[in-house]
């Protein structure tokens, strides 16, 4: 599993910048609810407690997660602090996040980090990794979220697998030519598994997404454990066959 150059990475990096910054609003009609694996990572939550839950979302994108806890434990109270690059999506219902006292931070994560964070009783990162281009990167930020939780806290990330369902690996098989073309990114610099998407058959439109293998996934979290973390749960679910998501909860 190697590891991209740098120029490379930031290349990505903007290139998922200008995405989201155009396309806010499309892509977040489309983030309206949870997905099933949310509800097995609530299983590992235990019981409501009187203190509240300190929870720290990681690319939070339109604070669905936060909307997802209130609705499933509404005896629960939590402090909700949210990060993410793209203050378009983050604030699209600026109202709600008010009405839910969650702390807002806009920051780029992977040219910054996490930065200095409290730690958290819960820190979630979905639908992000893939978005992580390079395996040292990763490691990277997955040591920060580990740091920012809180002992006996939980850390859930999510790892996409999308070239496991045919419909979306033929599609991403067949979009790259046009997409490198369009976009002059150099096939040779990719890692395997990584893919220009396009969005909503819009020309000229694309997103840097890494599709995740399960010994990618072994990596990652052998990585967790060498940094004192244990595993709680590993799991697939979401998409028609229940597999489109590898989820890993550690907890140190």
């Amino acid at each position: 599993m190697s590891s991209m150059d740098d120029a490379t990475a930031r290349e990505l990096t903007r290139l998922n910048a200008r995405f989201y910054e155009a396309q806010a609003a499309s892509f977040s009609k489309t983030r309206g609810g949870g997905w099933a694996g949310w509800l097995r990572c609530l299983e590992h939550l235990g019981a409501d407690t009187e203190a509240p839950l300190r929870v720290l979302d990681v690319a939070a994108g339109n604070l669905r997660l936060e909307r997802f806890l209130l609705r499933e434990r509404p005896q629960q109270r939590f402090e909700f602090r949210a990060i993410d690059s793209c203050r378009e999506l983050m604030l699209a219902d600026t109202a709600f996040a008010q009405d839910a006292g969650v702390q807002c931070t806009e920051r780029d994560l992977l040219a910054s980090g996490l930065g200095a964070v409290e730690p958290a009783d819960i820190v979630a990162c979905f639908g992000f990794m893939h978005h992580v281009p390079g395996m040292r990167r990763r490691e990277e930020l997955l040591r920060e979220m580990l740091a920012a939780t809180a002992p006996g806290g939980l850390l859930a990330v999510s790892f996409w697998e999308f070239m496991k369902s045919p419909e979306l690996a033929d599609a991403a098989r067949t979009g790259m030519p046009a997409a490198l073309a369009a976009t002059g990114i150099d096939a040779a610099a990719l890692d395997e598994g990584d893919y220009l998407l396009g969005w909503d058959a819009r020309p000229g439109t694309y997103r840097y997404c890494h599709s995740f293998t399960a010994a990618e996934v072994d990596a990652l979290e052998a990585i967790a454990h060498a940094a004192g973390a244990h595993t709680v749960a590993r799991f697939c679910a979401d998409g028609r066959g229940g597999e489109l998501n590898e989820y890993l909860l550690l907890s140190r």
